[in-house]
């Protein structure tokens, strides 16, 4: 297997057991760790939402940081680790945009996803 063993890195909004609303958040926690067992090398980036359960927020590093341009202004960006179960996980911390009490459904859903995937890159 080690010679078509791939590297894959999953960037999505949401991530059982971290936070979810529904099923891309199941997906997304079981479709990595499924690749990893089969032998793959798997992370997975997501937003550091404040809701992450306190079990994991415990257990999170911090990386670095670095700022993004966003329109006219620069934004904070931190990226922090963890890893569970041979999958690395990446998040992307901004309080302005991440610290709020549900994942989604806010005026400006679009800019913070558009954030969090320029930062991802």
């Amino acid at each position: 297997m080690e010679e078509n063993k791939m590297k894959i890195l999953f960037a999505a909004a949401e991530c059982a057991p971290f936070f979810k609303t529904g099923g891309l958040g199941d997906v997304v926690g079981a479709l990595p760790q499924s690749l990893h067992q089969r032998g793959h090398q798997v992370a997975v980036i997501v937003p550091f939402f404040s809701g992450i359960k306190a079990e994991y927020r415990a257990q999170v590093k911090n990386l670095f940081n670095f700022t993004v341009t966003v329109g006219w202004r620069q934004q904070y960006c931190g990226v922090k680790t963890l890893q569970r179960q041979g999958v690395d996980y990446y998040f992307i911390d901004n309080q302005y945009y991440f610290k709020r009490p549900k994942l989604y459904g806010y005026y400006d859903d679009g800019e913070r996803f558009a954030f969090f995937l320029t930062s991802s890159c």
